[in-house]
């Protein structure tokens, strides 16, 4: 069996056009991603009693989000523990009991009575919706095990340098929820809701096939034994990935908390309405800055490297900032946003976003800054630094919520956006202390 297969490593330069050859798929990912709930919901919406159907699987969709959030992470925790067929197999065993508690958590709010108090008494479901949402919620009860099998393998082509494995996966995904949601939805004969998450099954069924086989056969992490060093057994990988998972569990939390500060504004509909623009225009660019967290896991071995990941994080940061700051400041620029991409022609929720618009500059900075600090420190090993980062973006969030300092204004987008990039700057702010603390030593050598 030939070496060429092995990935590039040391023999090939670390070059940008390298590292943007690592980071396209992924980014690619990341966008496709941010597309599958609305062509869930497009799907519904031609399917009868759409507004009930929305709803409730606007709900089942909430709920999944939060229960499946520790397995997110799944990718990340891979590339750094993922170095031969042992540690393979120890990784599946691993996933594999997250994803049975996950899975029998939402099982419970599905079959139970449970689950009727927690929609109706928690997420104030209405009481007719919730028959509808327990049944959307069946399907999803499976797709903790789907997430963490896809995890899994997309770290294993991150770090074989096989990525784009990971971007045909996700085109794939998105073409199978597309079938089922626009062209066999009304032949499925499923309430709207549950035909909404069967099609999420349906994707994502279809990634982790593809992501599975792709990396057993192409990735030559696999494909090639490799000597492990010490063997941290599985109580090892569980103190370096439980961190992260309970990190992300709590880092769920930031959406409903910006939304809620947008809330208490004295004109809190038009301010949901403007955030929810903003949000959609900000993450279509800066979600794909979350793939720096990847490369930094996978390829930050030495300063050098460091340094060329920074260098095209930089140029990508700077070409984003530079389309917002004209769609800030050209009014041409943001009508032409507002009215074609995004359909706005109220003139309220106008003004709003327009007053917002500058502070989008800062987002893509923000969150390289985040992506790469909180990749570093996963690369040492250190995960429960991430934890205190979450913590301390949620607490200062929740602060600023119950000072009072956001409430009593007619544009709560404003502050919403204000509070979140505070969040996101504090949770950056804890991260760069957690990689001054380890030393870029420990960073870049093997823990």
């Amino acid at each position: 069996m030939s070496d060429t297969a092995r990935p590039a490593g040391e023999s090939v330069p670390f070059t940008l056009r390298r590292v943007f050859a690592l980071w396209v798929p992924l980014a690619f990912t990341f966008l496709l991603m941010s597309g599958s709930s609305p062509i869930v919901s497009a799907g519904i919406s031609l399917l009868p009693n759409e507004k009930e159907g929305l709803a409730a699987f606007c709900d089942a969709f909430r709920v999944s989000v939060f229960l499946h959030a520790p397995l997110f992470v799944v990718r990340d925790i891979a590339i750094k523990s993922v170095k031969g067929r042992r540690s393979y197999f120890r990784m599946l065993y691993f996933v594999g009991l997250v994803a049975t508690v996950c899975s029998a958590l939402e099982f419970v709010l599905a079959l139970t009575p449970v689950g009727r108090w927690f929609l109706e008494g928690v997420l104030r479901t209405p009481s007719h919706l919730v028959p509808q949402t327990q049944a959307a919620l069946i399907p999803m009860a499976t797709l903790p095990f789907l997430i963490a099998i896809r995890g899994v393998h997309q770290g294993i082509h991150i770090r074989g340098e096989t990525a784009k494995w990971v971007g045909i996966g996700t085109a794939l995904r998105m073409a199978a929820l597309a079938a089922v949601a626009l062209v066999a939805a009304p032949h499925l004969g499923l309430a709207p809701a549950v035909m909404g998450t069967t099609a999420f099954l349906a994707g994502l069924l279809v990634e982790s096939v593809v992501n599975t086989v792709s990396a057993l056969k192409r990735s030559p992490v696999l494909r090639f034994p490799a000597p492990e060093g010490a063997d941290a057994g599985l109580s090892g990988l569980s103190r370096f990935a439980l961190p992260l998972m309970l990190a992300n569990l709590i880092g769920v939390l930031f959406q409903p908390l910006v939304s809620r500060v947008a809330g208490s504004a004295t004109d809190a509909e038009t301010s949901k309405a403007a955030l929810q623009i903003l949000i959609s225009w900000v993450w279509f660019f800066s979600s794909t800055l979350f793939a720096m967290q990847a490369l930094m896991i996978a390829h930050a071995r030495d300063r050098r490297h460091l340094g060329r990941l920074l260098g095209f994080g930089g140029i990508v940061t700077g070409a984003f900032s530079g389309v917002f700051l004209v769609t800030a400041l050209v009014p041409a620029v943001r009508d032409f946003v507002l009215l074609n991409l995004f359909q706005v022609d109220d003139r309220e929720i106008h003004a709003f976003i327009a007053a917002t618009l500058p502070l989008t500059v800062v987002f893509p900075i923000i969150v390289l800054a985040r992506a790469v600090l909180r990749g570093l420190i996963v690369r040492s090993g250190r995960t429960p630094w991430v934890i205190l980062s979450s913590v301390a973006g949620v607490v200062t969030l929740v602060g600023l919520d119950l000072s009072g300092v956001f409430s009593g204004v007619a544009n709560g987008a404003l502050p919403a956006a204000q509070g979140w990039l505070l969040a996101l700057a504090v949770e950056a702010a804890i991260s760069g202390l957690a990689v001054f603390r380890i030393g870029l030593s420990r960073v870049f050598g093997e823990s």
